[in-house]
Parts: structure tokens; C-alpha cells; sequence
């Protein structure tokens, strides 16, 4: 839908690595999974409170609660959050809570989607102008004369490493909005 025209076989099959590049490079900004996926976390509790807050980005489901290493049944889930009367554990030392949960968005977010695919179409644009990946840096200086014409590329700006480095401000954003703070990922599926 953002293109002008379909792309041919060949064109599509590098799109397709281009994207999926773009999507590993926004995941990795947003501290994990942005669209629905079901994880085996371990979180600890410090066994003081009901509540135990799940360190990902829309909980949806909870299939099970191990309260070192014990299942447990009497929690629910509140807004994200684990609630248990009896609380997380022991209060003399933190107590691993596993928790295996569905979190993300059925449906990738339109901001998200848009970054992804502009991402894809830099690296695109890189092949066809360089045949390559890596970034292109400025021209910092050019001089011409009757003799000699002179060209100095660089920047005062770091460049990226690559045409899917995310620069700090979209990662902040990407962490603020879809990211899932520190938890210890145990699986996914």
C-alpha cells in the first residue's frame, strides 16, 4: 500500500529481508516484542505486596503463575499486574515469580508499522545508490579549481553503523510506548 506500483519477484524477496531487518531493529529499540506473542517471564518479588507488576507491554492473558518454582491459582490479572492476596513469595529475600503470559498488539500500531517500512525503504534506497548497507556519510567540504576538484565526507554527527540504527529520541519513544522494562525473558513461542 505505500508503494507506487508492485514490486517484482526479486524486488519483493528483498523487500522482505529489508523489512524484516527494520523489525528486528525496531524490537530491539523497544526493549522486545511489539506485536502479540506469548513469554515465560521471571520477575521477584520482594513477597510485601499483593501486587506484582509484569514487566511487558499489554498483558492480555496470564496461562500460568509458578511462585518459586510452586504454581500457584488465587491471582488475578488487573490492568498488567498480578494481584495475589497472600502476596508474591517470601519477605526475608526476593522470590522468583515465572510467569508465562500473552502480551503486545494483535495488530502491529500504525506508528510503528510506518517506521518499519520507512527503515526497509532506506536500506532500498542505500543498494540502489551505493550497493550497500552502511551509512553514507555528508559532504563535510568541497573545493573545485582549474587544477583539482577536492571532496571531504564526514560529519560532526555520529554516523549510524547501519541504515537500521534507531537514533536515541525514536528509541526513548519506542521504549516509553511499546517497551516492556527489565524482565529476565525465559522463552518465547
Amino acid at each position: 500500500a505505500y508503494l507506487p506500483e508492485p514490486l517484482a519477484t526479486e524486488a519483493a524477496a528483498r523487500a522482505q529481508q529489508h523489512l524484516h531487518a527494520a523489525s528486528e531493529a525496531v524490537r530491539e529499540a523497544a526493549g522486545g516484542p511489539i506485536s502479540e506473542t506469548t513469554s515465560t517471564l521471571t520477575v521477584h518479588s520482594d513477597g510485601e505486596g499483593s501486587w506484582l507488576r509484569l514487566p511487558v507491554h499489554l498483558v492480555t492473558a496470564v496461562d500460568q503463575v509458578l511462585v518459586d518454582g510452586d504454581p500457584v491459582l488465587d491471582w488475578r490479572l488487573v490492568n498488567g499486574r498480578l494481584w495475589r492476596a497472600a502476596g508474591g513469595g517470601r519477605s526475608d529475600q526476593p522470590t522468583p515469580v515465572e510467569v508465562t503470559c500473552t502480551h503486545g498488539y494483535p495488530e502491529v500500531p500504525e506508528p510503528v508499522r510506518v517506521l518499519v517500512i520507512q527503515l526497509a525503504l532506506v536500506a532500498a534506497q542505500h543498494i540502489e545508490d551505493d550497493g550497500l548497507l552502511g551509512p553514507t556519510p555528508g559532504v563535510r567540504q568541497e573545493s573545485i579549481s582549474a587544477t583539482a576538484y577536492a571532496v571531504t565526507f564526514g560529519s560532526d554527527d555520529p554516523v549510524p553503523s547501519t541504515v537500521f540504527e534507531i537514533n536515541d529520541r525514536t528509541r526513548r519513544w519506542l521504549r516509553t510506548s511499546y517497551g516492556p522494562g527489565a524482565a529476565a525473558m525465559v522463552g518465547s513461542q
